[in-house]
């Protein structure tokens, strides 16, 4: 299912397709969002706008599972083309890597946490220099 979520989500950039892959109360955590606490809906919304973007292609560098937790790390290209947090495209390319973590329910996603290197995609941007 999380080999999935990457390709058929984030890569062929289809966000409805959680629809069938996600718990009916699926909670993500994700210090990039909103807030650290987003249902389904809210989810889908928000991650909308950073695949239209970004168009990014996501690669899953290594991914370990136990019960029913399954970990995933992965780097991503993709180009600013869209508007991301108010933030105009540039067109720069961006690359980064991430992690994230899924438990599973009933050969579905509950659950997930992210982390990414923000800070990173920030500089990439021209938004900030450190």
């Amino acid at each position: 299912m999380v080999r999935s979520f990457f390709e058929d989500v984030v890569n062929a950039r289809n966000i409805d397709a959680v629809d069938a892959m996600c718990t009916a109360d699926y909670r993500e955590h994700d210090p990039s969002l909103s807030s650290y606490d987003l249902g389904l809906a809210q989810a889908k919304a928000e991650n909308r706008e950073i695949l239209e973007a970004f168009q990014p292609v996501a690669t899953i560098e290594g991914l370990m599972a136990e019960g029913d937790m399954v970990c995933v790390r992965l780097s991503f290209k993709g180009r600013h083309v869209g508007t991301f947090q108010g933030m105009g495209a540039t067109g720069r390319e961006v690359s980064g890597t991430g992690h994230a973590t899924f438990r599973c329910e009933g050969g579905k996603l509950a659950e997930s946490w992210w982390n990414f290197d923000d800070l990173g995609l920030l500089q990439q941007l021209g938004a900030i220099d450190v």
